[in-house]
């Protein structure tokens, strides 16, 4: 038999497909605001749209009680409807990969919140139990971070239960 020639790809390692980066932000402050005003009283949306024009931080302060008594299954629920369209991209974009049979890593800032949205959606799909599900999330409850697409840092959420939104 003749040695193989140094042509031949055969013992050469397969060439791995490009790395490709998507960003699909599923907290937007303007959206996060349209979506807690749907789900408080109207008169305390009015009364803080007003005081929003000559006090933002008292206006704040008005929302702040709904935003910290309502926690992250208030968060959940507001990104799961006001982020429809970008979590429909991830999804698509995760299957994309999936038939293409391709690794796929997706994250946020904390890896809880945004993430573990998607990963139970991904679960969910799979066929995991709702056991198994919560049981992975909860795994996010050992960190401790607050991460709300970096509106936990600005002087708008000063007041924010960071104990309520830092747990899994």
């Amino acid at each position: 038999p003749s040695a193989p020639s140094s042509s031949s790809t055969s013992s050469s390692a397969p060439a791995r497909p490009p790395l490709v980066r998507h960003h699909i932000s599923l907290l937007e402050r303007r959206r996060y605001y349209l979506a807690l005003a749907a789900r408080i009283p109207a008169t305390t949306t009015a009364a803080a749209l007003l005081t929003n024009l000559v006090d933002p931080p008292a206006a704040r302060r008005l929302l702040l009680p709904y935003v910290n008594g309502g926690g992250l299954p208030l968060l959940y629920e507001m990104l799961l409807d006001s982020a429809r369209p970008e979590l429909r991209r991830v999804l698509e974009v995760l299957l994309e990969a999936a038939e293409a049979r391709r690794c796929v890593l997706f994250f946020c800032r904390a890896g809880k919140d945004r993430t573990g949205l998607v990963a139970a959606a991904v679960l969910a799909v799979a066929g995991a139990s709702e056991e198994q599900i919560v049981a992975d999330y909860t795994r996010s409850d050992a960190y401790h971070r607050v991460a709300l697409a970096g509106l936990e840092r600005r002087e708008e959420l000063a007041g924010l239960d960071r104990a309520a939104f830092e747990r899994a």
